[in-house]
């Protein structure tokens, strides 16, 4: 047996074994003899390269475009109900509604500021509204209220905790006699932001929980958009929207003095 070493065999296409005729004059190689290989031997035929494959460009996908918000009449605020149980949130306790709130208010005159002197964007603005459309928030407010006197015992652990000391504790920002009601302003607010106090307009109010602190607790609102401008609201000495009972009132001076005239007439002829 040959003490040559064994070469290593890698599997390239130079380490395939195989046999060339001897050139003339060389003699064959004896039975049991390997046949020498010279370095002229040609290599066998090689497949040319298959040609690149094309670069492809993926792009990545576009993120879906965020879900709108529906925005719902201002009157579903009537039937707003919330959670029976509080929910630790950092702070804060939180009594959540059961459907969060996204409303389009009614008409409102800003009583307040929108940006203060820096042109920064306020805190919170005051705005005023019919006594009719402001009773739906004030009524928010009222369940919320009740609410805490009912599960008193079970949200502060406290059954004696009196409903007076409730009453003085909830922060109101629905204020009856002056008709207003004061919202929180976010720091994205858009829409016609050029507005100066006194402007009517309608805005876009969203809420979904009452917080409650060590000494408060209150249902806030934040102003997201002001929506349009409306100054050709129509105003009345004795509004329906204020006072039911003045639905009956007659609506224009002349058509009543008509009214009485041919009245007059109907009796004479009688």
């Amino acid at each position: 047996m040959s003490d040559a070493p064994i070469p290593s065999i890698d599997g390239t296409i130079e380490d395939v074994p195989y046999e060339e005729a001897p050139e003339q004059g060389e003699a064959e190689p004896e039975q049991g003899e390997a046949a020498p290989v010279t370095e002229a031997a040609a290599s066998p035929p090689v497949a040319p390269a298959a040609p690149p494959a094309p670069t492809v460009t993926t792009s990545s996908p576009e993120p879906p475009a965020p879900k709108r918000r529906r925005v719902k009449k201002w009157t579903t605020v009537e039937s707003a109900s919330f959670s029976d149980a509080l929910t630790r949130e950092d702070d804060v306790f939180v009594s959540r509604l059961k459907a969060p709130l996204y409303i389009l208010s009614p008409t409102v005159r800003l009583q307040t500021p929108l940006f203060d002197d820096d042109e920064e964007v306020c805190d919170y603005v005051t705005l005023k509204m019919k006594r009719t459309h402001l009773a739906a928030f004030r009524g928010v407010e009222d369940a919320l209220l009740l609410m805490a006197k009912t599960h008193k015992g079970a949200w502060f652990g406290n059954d004696d905790i009196t409903d007076d000391f409730l009453d003085a504790s909830l922060k109101r920002f629905v204020d009856d006699d002056a008709k207003t009601l004061t919202v929180k302003v976010h720091e994205g607010v858009s829409g016609r932001t050029g507005v100066t106090p006194g402007t009517r307009v309608k805005v876009v109010l969203a809420a979904d929980q009452a917080v409650f602190t060590r000494t408060q607790f209150g249902f806030p609102w934040t102003m997201h958009i002001v929506k349009s401008i409306e100054n050709d609201e129509q105003l009345y000495l004795f509004d329906a929207e204020e006072n039911a009972e003045y639905t009956s009132v007659s609506n224009d001076l002349f058509s009543h003095l008509a009214q009485d005239r041919s009245d007059l007439e109907l009796a004479d002829a009688l």
